[in-house]
């Protein structure tokens, strides 16, 4: 187990199930997060204690089947993970990966605007480029557009030519017709935020709902 990078616990594995999770020269990680996600599923009051070695053990296997091609089986054993630690960011990040290169943009979109939403300035810049794509290729041409040209991502961070030209492209898409340029560039500067008719906040860049307090949008991750 210490091969693997988890705590020193005791494992609950199943006696029908511990030929093929133990075999004999190896362990079985896809049969042991199994057996952890059966055992937490009755065993609530354990998910504490158990949390960050299930997900240790879900990254592994999520990493292993990635590397196979197998993106359903690594979304599940995210999954496992996350239901024993609901808040891992890095299983949140590769979920959205999975979802994205399974071909569910508007899935993998939701999962990035939560990302995005909590943690606005840590957000890796090769993720926010993923998280681009994934809006652009659900529609959201002017979310993808704020995403990645977020005004805390490093400068040189475009001297990379595959970044470059997804910028270059996403503005070509989401900026507005000429004749409605300066009236869009003037409802912007007139209104930071925008109230709806239920007199929530919304963002004026993307139309995005604040949260009270809010420093940054988290649909286009714009300073508010």
């Amino acid at each position: 187990m210490s091969r693997l990078g988890l705590d020193p616990l005791p494992f609950p594995v199943r006696s029908e199930r511990a030929s093929s999770v133990f075999a004999s020269s190896s362990v079985s990680v896809d049969g042991l997060l199994d057996e952890l996600d059966q055992f937490l599923a009755g065993h609530q009051d354990l998910i504490e204690t158990y949390g960050a070695n299930a997900a240790r053990l879900a990254m592994i296997c999520a990493t292993r089947h990635v590397s196979r091609g197998d993106f359903s089986a690594a979304l599940a054993s995210l999954g496992a993970g996350l239901r024993a630690d609901p808040e891992n960011h890095g299983l949140k990040v590769h979920q959205a990966l999975a979802l994205q290169a399974k071909g569910h943009p508007g899935a993998a979109a939701a999962e990035y605007e939560q990302l995005l939403w909590n943690a606005p300035q840590a957000f890796d810049p090769l993720i926010r480029a993923l998280a681009a794509k994934a809006f652009s290729a659900n529609g959201e041409h002017q979310k993808a557009r704020d995403t990645i040209e977020y005004e805390h991502l490093p400068k040189h961070v475009f001297q990379d030519p595959s970044l470059r030209k997804l910028r270059d492209s996403l503005r070509s898409r989401a900026t507005p017709p000429l004749h409605n340029q300066a009236q869009a560039t003037t409802k912007k500067a007139q209104a930071p935020t925008k109230p709806s008719q239920s007199g929530e906040r919304r963002c004026a860049n993307c139309g995005h709902a604040l949260r009270p307090g809010a420093k940054f949008c988290g649909g286009c991750g714009k300073r508010l």
